[in-house]
């Protein structure tokens, strides 16, 4: 049954005929070849960031490979920066600011704080079929609350004094305590939701997929 709804995922995006068609027909074959190195034995995966069977891999790995951020913090938050909705065509735009705003802020805490951060960011976005727009957001662990808090401030700096308070709801930055590994899912879940109902979600996804194409998503800073 699993395997009957990634084929189906896979045909709706493979027809989109969008520029990352081979690169779905790749995800459809996924783990259709056995490759053999010596003694052992593998399934072929395509890795793609829009392949269930790969993505529930990766998943796992970044979370037993992070789980030790839970006993190495001090207090490790889980923050969640997010944007005001946005249309399709501002989407790549956004994801770029977006990644400038949050190295900045990271940057001065770090220059103006003289306070070193460690932890994981990984971005998301979903999108809202009834409105047409796309709502990207990072989620974050950090090492304290203390930094959550100076991140977050320096976030939101970025957007009102250099873009624009429009791009953002200063009262949607959300910051809260994690202790479990469990809570890494939340960082570490999929970049959009996998299963489609619609040709309209199949198109967004298809052009979130486009938008993040050859881009690490989760990343250590």
């Amino acid at each position: 049954e699993k395997r009957t709804f990634k084929l189906e995922n896979d045909v709706k995006l493979i027809d989109q005929k969008s520029p990352l068609e081979k690169q779905y027909w790749k995800t459809y074959h996924c783990g259709k070849e056995l490759f053999q190195e010596g003694d052992k034995f593998t399934f072929l995966r395509c890795k793609k960031k829009w392949c269930r069977t790969c993505t529930n891999v990766r998943t796992a790995n970044l979370i037993n490979g992070y789980k030790h951020l839970l006993n190495d913090f001090q207090a490790p938050q889980l923050m969640v920066l997010t944007m005001k909705n946005c249309k399709g065509r501002q989407l790549k735009n956004t994801y770029t600011k977006m990644l400038e705003a949050f190295k900045l802020a990271t940057r001065n805490v770090t220059k103006t704080h003289n306070l070193k951060i460690s932890g994981i960011r990984t971005w998301e976005c979903t999108y809202n079929q009834e409105t047409d727009e796309y709502h990207p957001h990072f989620n974050v662990v950090v090492e304290s609350k203390e930094a959550a808090e100076l991140i977050r401030s320096y976030w939101l700096s970025y957007w009102t004094d250099r873009v624009g308070a429009k791009h953002v709801n200063t009262q949607a930055q959300f910051i809260t305590p994690i202790s479990k590994s469990k809570d890494l899912l939340e960082v570490f879940k999929y970049v959009t939701k996998l299963a489609v109902s619609h040709d309209d979600e199949t198109k967004a996804q298809d052009w979130i997929y486009q938008c993040t194409n050859g881009k690490r998503l989760a990343q250590a800073f």
